[in-house]
């Protein structure tokens, strides 16, 4: 990337910054995300996160703090990995790939005191004995789980009322977790969607650490990329369509996502 080019990422406070730029260029009431048949605009989404960083910040959550992120595609990864990289904390991603090898280390090991988890995973989790590895060393003062249910239309209701109900009886057994602040499915959208979307005080962030990607790799073994937000903001920028005549998505066009964002 040209000097030139990296200079004009000087402008903005943060790699959420800079896609909040890029993506108003389009319509508000375009569709952002279309979600097993329920659309998101423009004008939702960041409505959305703006909301979920208020919700982080009641949390105590700050900028500077890793937060473990283990999740299924979904609206709600969207919003919260936005959310969390916008105030300044660390996105502490681990792999469904590595999941029992890497939830409760990569955590202990970043220092991360919330844990967002997707509620499809718990019953593996528990049947590998996985939250085991904690022992003593849980430094978890809050598990927020989700489910790929929440965002669906209306007709997935009793799909979402069951993870929740099997939730609380997996998370009754799990004796690591006693004192520790549980997040059930649903609640976080439910208190979300009461929030104002009011306006975040912004601190320039551009040389500050914005995810941990954890995973096994190819050999097996534990490795993390630390990415900054320039370093995410220069591999956009270095993608970015002008750059590519032949680049066909515009606006309205549609893409199917089937990995999660922290990729």
């Amino acid at each position: 990337m040209q000097n030139q080019d990296l200079e004009e990422l000087n402008i903005y406070n943060s790699v959420i910054d800079y896609i909040r730029n890029l993506d108003s260029k389009n319509s508000k009431d375009s569709i952002a995300i279309e979600y097993c048949g329920n659309c998101i605009s423009r004008k939702n989404y960041w409505e959305y996160v703006n909301k979920y960083r208020n919700y982080f910040t009641s949390l105590g959550i700050k900028k500077g703090d890793a937060v473990t992120i283990c999740m299924l595609n979904s609206p709600e990864y969207e919003f919260i990995f936005m959310s969390l990289l916008e105030n300044g904390s660390i996105a502490s991603t681990v792999s469904k790939s590595f999941l029992n090898a890497d939830l409760c280390k990569q955590t202990i090991e970043r220092k991360c005191n919330t844990l967002i988890l997707s509620v499809e995973f718990l019953p593996e989790l528990i049947k590998n004995n996985t939250f085991e590895q904690f022992g003593k060393k849980c430094p978890l003062e809050h598990i927020i789980l989700t489910t790929s249910f929440d965002y669906m239309p209306d007709q997935y209701c009793p799909q979402l009322l069951n993870s929740i109900d099997n939730a609380k009886a997996l998370i009754e057994s799990v004796n690591q977790f006693k004192g520790v602040d549980i997040v059930y499915p649903s609640e976080v959208k439910k208190t979300v969607e009461q929030l104002s979307s009011v306006a975040i005080p912004k601190d320039n962030i551009m040389d500050c650490v914005a995810t941990y990607s954890n995973t096994g790799g190819t050999t097996g073994a534990p490795k993390c990329a630390v990415h900054t937000h320039r370093a995410i903001s220069s591999l956009i920028k270095s993608h970015e369509r002008d750059r590519f005549k032949d680049f066909t998505l515009k606006e309205h066009s549609r893409s199917l996502l089937v990995i999660p964002i922290s990729h």
